[in-house]
């Protein structure tokens, strides 16, 4: 039991994690675009999720990084492992985390957790899942990737109501795609 609750949490926190970053687009100097979610930025290269496959580029085979909008975007410069800039990381973060509804979703999933499990376990479920405590635990993940500028620009979206709307579609976007997929995978393997 111990175990599943426990699988069950971080695969929450992944999951929520996740699913608060949105796609970019890659545009390689040999002129092919990709476009997925970078999951690692480093010093010499990228590495982005795109189509079920992580790939790998190397700065020097990047001509930009956009969101593909406008032909006229600048070049976006894959960054250094960002560092904080000020004492108001923490608060950053932490106001991010309201934003984009990671507070709210792991309140419920927990709620939901607890509702299942068996009577006599439930009280010491409530104690142990304390949102407030686990949130402190994932600032340092936060100010990590994200310089003060980077997560107050993701706050203003967030609060913008295109931002709130995102976090509204993003559940039905992503059962609609594993739907999609399913029937997509079940149809080639039959």
């Amino acid at each position: 039991m111990k175990k599943f609750l426990i699988l069950s949490v971080s695969m929450f926190i992944l999951y929520y994690s996740a699913s608060i970053v949105f796609a970019e687009t890659v545009y390689l100097k040999n002129g092919r675009v990709v476009t997925g979610v970078i999951v690692e930025k480093t010093e010499r290269q990228i590495k982005i999720e795109a189509n079920g496959l992580l790939l790998t580029y190397y700065l020097d085979e990047i001509e930009r990084i956009g969101d593909g909008a406008s032909s006229s975007e600048q070049v976006v410069a894959v960054p250094k492992k960002t560092k904080s800039l000020s004492g108001d990381s923490k608060n950053l973060a932490l106001r991010y985390m309201e934003a984009a509804g990671v507070k709210e979703n792991m309140r419920k999933t927990f709620d939901n957790v607890i509702a299942q499990s068996p009577e006599e376990d439930r009280d010491k479920l409530a104690q142990a899942f304390n949102v407030e405590d686990i949130v402190l635990q994932l600032v340092p993940i936060y100010e990590k990737y994200f310089s003060d500028k980077e997560l107050q620009d993701l706050i203003n979206f967030y609060e913008s109501p295109t931002g709130r709307k995102v976090l509204e579609v993003n559940p039905m976007i992503l059962q609609d795609s594993m739907d999609v997929s399913y029937k997509y995978f079940q149809g080639k393997l039959e």
